[in-house]
């Protein structure tokens, strides 16, 4: 069951770039001297070694934002999202026979930049260090509890793999946000309301947010040029008065400040929301 081989989606591999050893920070840049090559290719379907705690069946699914960690017990689902030099996931559900309470999936939350290698990739905390190689080799088999495209290699089409083009770059009037200067809790500016909307940024490269009744949550990091990243998490759908911020978050590809306020803007260079300190 484990011997045939799956695809995997590979696109364009682009050299360059060199820098200096990664930060302290996790919100905060990562560069790195090796070569590097755009998140598209990670796109597939991998089997994972070397992740402390991880046998040797373990699968990676990676989608477009979806990811799906598959062990012998079922499957654990969340969001990940890269550019040429970071990369950040969270998780936030899983199959009840892997445990009771939230598994543990430490090599994916230490992971901060990717590597592609000659037989696959390779995850790699701040540091530089190897938390997870990752090659195409077997395929999970069936599992009773999951959809069956959730076991096979991901096929999204060239429309959805643009979400990892480069975004529009700030306006002239706009200055790039840093990971130190948006750290902390922000509103939605000018918005008077009885909930509380907002978002908090976690110096660990963590965040909470919510509309005014429904929460969200997930990782962020934040590159040079206000270039921004962040996972999301399902939520509620309960009406009330509020701003939808998980959803500017969740669509936002870069950060920038008008003087003290805070603007986050999509791919294409339009403004999603603003926000003041809380």
């Amino acid at each position: 069951m484990r011997a045939h081989r799956v695809a995997v989606v590979v696109v364009a591999i682009a050299a360059a770039l060199a820098g200096c050893a990664g930060p302290e920070k996790p919100g905060a840049p990562v560069e790195t001297t090796a070569a590097v090559a755009s998140p598209a290719a990670l796109v597939g379907l991998w089997r994972v070694s070397d992740a402390e705690g991880e046998d040797d069946d373990t699968w990676l699914r990676l989608d477009v934002r979806d990811l799906t960690v598959l062990r012998p017990c079922g499957g654990i689902f969340g969001e990940w999202g890269a550019t040429d030099t970071r990369f950040i996931a969270a998780t936030y559900g899983w199959s009840s026979a892997c445990s009771g309470r939230r598994p543990e999936v430490a090599w994916l939350d230490d992971a901060a930049r990717f590597e592609l290698t000659a037989d696959g990739a390779q995850l790699l905390d701040a540091a530089g260090a190897v938390v997870a190689s990752l090659t195409v080799d077997g395929d999970p088999g069936h599992y009773d509890d999951m959809s069956g495209k959730l076991v096979t290699a991901p096929t999204p089409a060239p429309s959805d793999l643009a979400r990892f083009d480069e975004p529009a770059p700030l306006a002239a009037e706009l200055s790039p946000a840093t990971p130190e200067s948006i750290v902390g809790a922000w509103v939605p500016e000018g918005l008077v309301v009885e909930t509380e909307p907002g978002v908090t940024f976690e110096a660990t490269g963590r965040y909470s947010a919510s509309d005014g009744c429904n929460g969200g949550h997930g990782a962020w990091a934040l590159e040079q040029h206000g270039r921004f990243l962040a996972t999301t998490s399902p939520t509620t759908a309960a009406a009330c008065d509020g701003a939808p911020v998980p959803y500017a978050l969740a669509d936002a590809f870069r950060a920038g400040f008008d003087g003290e306020t805070l603007v986050l803007l999509d791919q294409g260079g339009a403004e999603l929301a603003r926000f003041t300190r809380a």
